[in-house]
C-alpha cells in the first residue's frame, strides 16, 4: 500500500542518528526507491510552537514564540492525561 508510514527510532547522539539514517536509506533503495527517509525530533511535536524549527535546536534553545507557551502547556497536559 502507498501512503505515509512512520517508524520511530531513538538515537542518543547525532552519530547514532546518522548511522540509522544511512542504514534506512540502504534498505529503502532496495525496497521502495521512491520513498523518502527523514528524521525529526519527537519533542518538536509539543515544543516546536515555542522553540521554532527543531533542526535549529542545539543544547538549549531560546523561546522564539513565548506567546504560545500556555497553548503548548495545554497540549502537553492533553497528551499526558487525555489519551
Amino acid at each position: 500500500k502507498e501512503g505515509t508510514k512512520a517508524v520511530i527510532f531513538n538515537a542518543d547522539t547525532g552519530a547514532e542518528r546518522d548511522v540509522i539514517l544511512e542504514e534506512l536509506n540502504e534498505v529503502i533503495e532496495q525496497v521502495r526507491p521512491s520513498a523518502e527517509v527523514f528524521y525529526t525530533r519527537a519533542c518538536a511535536f509539543l515544543h516546536g510552537h515555542v522553540l521554532g524549527d527543531g533542526t535549529d535546536w542545539d543544547g538549549e534553545a531560546p523561546l522564539k514564540y513565548p506567546d504560545n507557551v500556555s497553548e503548548v502547556i495545554k497540549r502537553c497536559k492533553k497528551s499526558l492525561y487525555d489519551w
